[in-house]
């Protein structure tokens, strides 16, 4: 379903965790972000994927520091690295559903660090020791939003607090 779509047919957001007719845990239309361009060259990336190994979908957002080189590279890595620790994972016994998402996300975060590491010693990256970059991960699945950050990267959940008036109420997700 597109985003135009979404909104003429009156849907709340609830709609995105299963409470309607579109499927649970799934990206069903478009994503969409925004950014504002602070400095030249934007430093920030941002991705959104579902996942194959757990019924879920993850928006990762990952705020460059001294140059866009660890934004970059953990964009196009951290989802995929996530979904294969997922799979990794999944030949293991976990206490709960949410042991098994905290160890993958930790796992995850762990292995861009190290990889980055690497590359950065072996002189792939200009300048590596000089970028940074932090990082708010936010996973979806089922009734739940997991959230995983490094860095003073902030997240809010917007609710419909009413339809009549189009009001909205902001609630943290995460701590720095």
């Amino acid at each position: 379903m597109l985003l135009n779509e979404y909104n003429r047919s009156k849907r709340s957001a609830q709609c995105l965790w299963g409470r309607s007719d579109l499927q649970r845990n799934k990206i069903t239309g478009r994503i969409a972000t925004s950014e504002y361009n602070a400095n030249d060259p934007i430093e920030d990336r941002h991705h959104c994927k579902q996942l194959k190994n757990i019924d879920a979908y993850v928006c990762a957002v990952f705020d460059g520091h001294g140059g866009w080189a660890l934004s970059e590279y953990a964009k196009n890595l951290f989802i995929n690295e996530l979904d294969f620790q997922f799979e990794l994972l999944a030949k293991k016994k976990f206490e709960s559903e949410d042991a098994l998402i905290i160890e993958a996300l930790n796992k995850a975060f762990d292995y861009i660090e190290q990889s980055f590491y690497e590359v950065a010693v072996s002189g792939k990256i200009q300048r590596p020791f000089n970028v940074g970059s932090c990082a708010l991960i936010a996973l979806v699945k089922d009734n739940k939003v997991y959230t995983a950050n490094a860095g003073d990267c902030k997240g809010v959940l917007l609710s419909e607090s009413d339809s009549k008036t189009k009001t909205f109420t902001a609630r943290k997700i995460n701590h720095k």
